[in-house]
């Protein structure tokens, strides 16, 4: 009965452990997706201020007193 007990854990310690696996396999295509969010994100922020800086700088500068 104990040896029957052992494999049956071990197996199932075998199933949870590849479960585990899959789930992070799934899960680094997910964080290297969020990486490149973040990335065009910031890249989108530093634009929109650049273009918000130029808008404010550039007819300030041009039409104004």
């Amino acid at each position: 009965m104990p040896g029957e007990r052992l494999t049956i854990g071990r197996s199932s310690f075998r199933s949870v452990l590849s479960g585990f696996r899959l789930v992070l396999c799934s899960f680094r295509p997910v964080l290297s997706g969020f990486r490149l969010v973040l990335c065009s994100f910031r890249l989108g922020l530093g634009s929109f201020r650049s273009v918000l800086s130029g808008r404010f700088a550039g007819p300030c500068g041009q039409f104004g007193p």
